[in-house]
């Protein structure tokens, strides 16, 4: 990032204008409450541009690799890099979620999930751990109508290193198609996120295709804030493959 305010702002509004591959679901932001099978992996990646009306654009790629265990969780690793003009920030670290409720079932229409990350930033000029990011959410995913799924969240997000410590209150409120009758492989969706340090919200469309079913999935989406002077844009790509 450009300078330490940025750093935090952009930390603490993880779930407004910014990729990772850590969020489940992709091409939403929003966290979904599905849990990896146990025995079964997943990898993730994506690349996006946040692009303002004015001043450098920044480009961000993110990789994770998850799998499920026996206890209705998940965990796995993630990598990633954001460059703006000459700067370079890199992140690593761990990434999760346990499923609350309800217990034994491998497919509830309704479901809700405790999800986490936590995050090494490398910053321009710095090293590894020089500043560390953290968020932790409640994840709720229930189906509204016939092939219609809710998905909401509500997390605590901290950053904190070189000076700073930010903490902020997130939250995502997500709709999902699981794709029309005369065109299954697209599924469609539409999302509203924001937190307590910004009274501005964004808002992410995107889109996804099932490539190869039950096994690889390719997505984009494009977001903005809803209310801003300058209107920042996002746009991503993204795959998904399970194994």
């Amino acid at each position: 990032m450009n300078n330490k305010p940025t750093a935090a702002a952009a930390a603490l509004a993880l779930s407004l204008m910014a990729i990772s591959a850590a969020h489940a679901g992709r091409p939403l932001q929003t966290e979904d409450a599905g849990v990896i099978e146990s025995g079964a992996c997943e990898w993730e990646t994506a690349t996006g541009q946040s692009k303002p009306r004015s001043g450098p654009s920044e480009r961000q790629l993110a990789t994770t690799v998850q799998c499920g265990l026996p206890w209705q969780a998940q965990i796995g690793g993630t990598v990633g890099r954001t460059k703006v003009a000459a700067e370079r920030e890199s992140n690593r670290g761990l990434v999760g979620k346990v499923r609350l409720w309800p217990r034994g079932e491998d497919q509830p229409e309704r479901a809700l999930t405790l999800a986490g990350s936590l995050l090494q930033i490398k910053p321009p000029s710095g090293r590894f751990g020089d500043v560390d990011s953290g968020e932790i959410k409640l994840v709720y995913s229930g189906a509204v109508a016939e092939a219609w799924t809710v998905h909401a969240s509500l997390g605590h997000a901290r950053e904190s290193g070189q000076g700073l410590r930010a903490r902020a209150t997130t939250w995502g409120l997500a709709l999902e198609q699981e794709g029309f009758a005369a065109l299954p492989a697209l599924a469609p969706m539409f999302e509203l996120l924001g937190n307590d340090r910004d009274s501005r919200p964004a808002w992410n469309a995107g889109l996804r295709l099932t490539a190869i079913k039950d096994r690889l999935w390719l997505d984009v989406s494009y977001g903005r804030s809803w209310v801003s002077p300058d209107k920042p844009r996002l746009i991503t790509a993204g795959v998904k493959l399970d194994f």
